[in-house]
């Protein structure tokens, strides 16, 4: 979560001192994304004043913004030791914590932040943040954020976590209300785009997931996150095809068993084009989710979707499966009424639903990352 300026302040009247001039030279790296250039400044200070604390909280920033986080609690616990009365230093051991998988200690270290100044936001939203990962702290969470969102009215960050609150609470509505409030005062957040697209991506609503998650990386292209709710796109994509495939390859089979037995009794020899009309059916319903789904994903994100499904063999499988099934069914209609019977249809569909078991086991959908 993004952590508020811990510089030192000067009187414009006096000269700064060569420890503060080199404390604001590791904050404007930081703020240019230079964050081994600026850690390298801070170890400098470090290195002559071993327990300057805004140097120690810098330097767990830093840290923290690298995802070193074994180096990032040391350096958060030292500034705590140094000046425990600050907040600051509790709130980065406390994202140190959840990194390192020790939520209890994590928790406690929010608590202690909070406790050292009530009223702040970042504080609030730490502990907001902190509680909502397990589904027993979320009611507390909830108010907490609240709380942080009354005490810094027009701060992003503390929007940003009542939205992963409701996010994680299951309270959708609330969740996209507040990530588009986010929007309104960030419109690059890169994780308020990710976390609506994970939303839509779990509405199986995967254009404007794919939108969304586009945005998102363009905003921050490293973001892990984002890249998951990728795979999780690709996934999603594939599955659709193959799921349209495997339903028009069984219909249209069913349609044709269905013509065989109606021109074996029937008087006039007339027969209802069953398997014409399913493959008309099938072939243009995906048709028309597919074009305008792949049409609004984004040329960067089609090419990624594209890359991923190459990678993944499973992936691959699924894709040249729904092609297969889409053919065959065309293959099927266009055969001759009586060139099927139904005993051969359902020893062949016994087979094919076999078959794509093992491609529905492959095709099971990750979960989309908050």
């Amino acid at each position: 979560m993004p952590t508020p300026p811990d510089g030192p302040g000067h009187p414009a009247s006096v000269p700064p001192s060569p420890t503060e001039l080199a404390l604001r030279r590791a904050e404007a790296l930081g703020d240019a994304g230079r964050w081994e250039q600026s850690l390298r400044t801070l170890h400098e200070v470090l290195a002559a004043e071993p327990r300057h604390p805004v140097a120690l909280r810098l330097a767990a920033v830093a840290e923290i913004q690298l995802q070193r986080w074994p180096q990032a609690l040391q350096a958060a616990q030292a500034a705590v030791a140094v000046d425990p009365a600050a907040e600051h230093g509790h709130r980065l051991a406390s994202v140190a914590l959840e990194h390192l998988g020790r939520h209890g200690e994590a928790v406690r270290a929010a608590r202690e932040a909070v406790r050292c100044e009530p009223s702040e936001p970042y504080a609030l939203a730490r502990l907001a943040s902190v509680l909502s990962t397990r589904r027993g702290g979320r009611r507390e969470a909830l108010h907490a954020a609240h709380a942080a969102v009354e005490a810094g009215p027009g701060l992003t960050s503390p929007l940003f976590v009542l939205a992963l609150v409701q996010h994680r609470r299951g309270r959708r509505r609330a969740a996209v209300a507040a990530y588009e409030a986010v929007l309104r005062l960030e419109p690059g957040h890169a994780d308020a785009l990710n976390n609506l697209g994970a939303l839509a991506l779990n509405s199986h609503r995967l254009g404007r997931g794919a939108r969304l998650l586009g945005d998102s990386l363009a905003a921050d292209p490293q973001s892990a996150v984002a890249r998951h709710n990728v795979d999780v796109l690709a996934v999603g994509l594939a599955r659709r095809v193959w799921v349209a495939g495997l339903l028009t390859a069984l219909g249209v089979g069913i349609a044709e068993a269905v013509e065989s037995g109606a021109g074996e009794g029937g008087a006039d020899g007339s027969v209802v084009p069953w398997r014409w009309i399913v493959l008309v059916l099938g072939w243009g319903v995906l048709a028309a989710w597919f074009v305008p789904t792949w049409r609004a994903v984004p040329r960067s994100l089609q090419h990624a979707v594209a890359e991923r499904s190459r990678r993944r063999p499973l992936l691959v499988v699924a894709w040249v499966t729904a092609v297969l099934l889409l053919l065959g069914s065309l293959v099927v209609a266009a055969l001759p009424r009586s060139a099927v019977s139904l005993e051969a249809t359902l020893g062949a569909a016994r087979v094919v639903l076999l078959v794509n078991l093992v491609v529905w086991i492959a095709l099971r959908r990750g979960r989309p990352r908050e």
